[in-house]
């Protein structure tokens, strides 16, 4: 009976969620305060229950397989993958959150506060640049200052890893969500090169993985085209 009724209600609860990404679609436009609004145990409690330990094995495959020397991560919150990062030795570490309190959760000096609809220029830029589930919040009249904050923030030859929910989820504050391919296509005209090798690699090994289960479907590789290459 009560699969029943929730399978009845399951048009309405999409409905709602539709409308309730329409109107944060409304809000990022206006530029009101979409990037800050989730609590801060949105951003601690994710260290506990399992979330670290598997982000601890995704980021030793990461430092296994591209061994960067300098991290950035566009929207950072509290620096999780940061922290791992330094614990495991690179010293040249950088993260951008569009959450003010996040940053101050996070006690790591690295990470700044940054509207990330805006362009921000990561110079130098790093050899491994991280953008995990940021770009479904950013609106299309912006995302392509992120998308470029990323590029220009990689290193030539260094790796981007980035993630984006291409599906209906009813994610909270969800306001654009693109097939892969589009992404692809997207960061390829910023002159990335998608990867698809290192990609499923990353993918196997995130299909166990209980709690950062978007990575197994979202996670991308793309590597910076060299000027000598491209040209």
């Amino acid at each position: 009976m009560i699969r029943q009724i929730k399978t009845m209600l399951r048009p309405l609860k999409r409905l709602v969620i539709r409308a309730q990404q329409q109107f944060y679609r409304l809000l990022d436009r206006l530029h009101i305060g979409t990037l800050d609004r989730f609590p801060d145990d949105y951003f601690t409690g994710r260290e506990e229950k399992g979330w670290n330990e598997e982000i601890g094995r995704l980021v030793a495959e990461i430092q296994n397989r591209f061994a960067p020397a300098s991290v950035l991560d566009v929207g950072c919150g509290a620096g999780a993958y940061l922290k791992l990062f330094e614990r495991a030795g690179i010293r040249r570490l950088a993260g951008l959150e569009g959450s003010p309190r996040a940053v101050a959760l996070s006690g790591m000096e690295c990470i700044r506060c940054a509207d990330l609809r805006e362009y921000h220029a990561m110079t130098p830029p790093f050899d491994l640049t991280l953008c995990i589930e940021v770009a479904p919040y950013i609106n299309d009249k912006d995302i392509g200052n992120l998308l470029r904050t990323l590029a220009d923030g990689t290193a030539e030859g260094g790796t981007l890893l980035f993630s984006a929910s291409d599906r209906f989820l009813g994610g909270k504050y969800h306001v654009n969500l693109k097939p892969r391919e589009e992404w692809i296509s997207l960061l390829e005209a910023q002159g990335m090169i998608y990867q698809p090798r290192d990609t499923q690699a990353l993918r196997d090994l995130c299909a166990p993985f209980r709690h950062n289960v978007w990575l197994h479907e979202n996670l991308m590789v793309l590597r910076k085209a060299c000027r000598s290459a491209a040209g």
